[in-house]
C-alpha cells in the first residue's frame, strides 16, 4: 500500500511526524488493532521524548505484540537497530532467519539496519538467506 511505503520511508529518514501520520492512516485502512497500537505508542513516545522516546515506546509495544504472536521479530530488529542496540537487533534477525520470515529478503537494503552493515554477524545472516549485500 502507498501508506506502508511512505511510513517506512519516513521511518528510515527519521521524519517521525509523517511516519506516525502514515502509520495511523495505514492502520485505519487495514482495521489492524496491533498496527494502531504501535502507531499510538509511537505517537505518545515521540510527544514525550522525541526520537528516542518514540523508539523506546514503540519497542515496548512491539515486544508485547510479538510475545502475543501478533508481530514479526523483524519489526523489533528494525527498532533495536535504530536505537543502536546491535546485539539485540541481530538476535531478532537470527530468529527471523530460523522462521523464514519473508521480510528478510530486503534486509541488506533496509536503511534501519545501516549500523549493522559491515558487521560480520549481520553479513553471515545476509549470506544465509542469499540476498545481495548492500553496496
Amino acid at each position: 500500500s502507498p501508506h506502508r511505503y511512505l511510513r517506512l520511508s519516513y521511518f528510515n529518514h527519521a521524519n517521525y511526524p509523517a511516519y506516525i501520520a502514515e502509520f495511523k492512516k495505514e492502520s485505519q485502512l487495514l482495521h489492524d488493532a496491533s498496527s494502531m497500537a504501535q502507531a499510538d505508542a509511537a505517537s505518545k513516545g515521540y510527544a514525550e521524548g522525541g526520537e528516542h522516546g518514540l523508539l523506546e515506546t514503540l519497542l515496548a509495544e512491539q515486544i508485547k505484540l510479538s510475545d502475543q504472536g501478533k508481530l514479526s521479530p523483524f519489526a523489533l530488529a528494525e527498532t533495536e537497530a535504530k536505537l543502536g542496540n546491535v546485539d539485540e537487533s541481530l538476535q531478532y534477525l537470527t530468529k527471523c532467519v530460523s522462521l523464514h520470515d519473508e521480510n528478510m529478503v530486503s534486509v541488506s537494503q533496509n536503511q534501519a539496519f545501516t549500523r549493522l552493515f559491515g558487521n560480520a554477524a549481520f553479513e553471515r545472516l545476509v549470506a544465509i538467506i542469499g540476498v545481495l549485500p548492500n553496496n
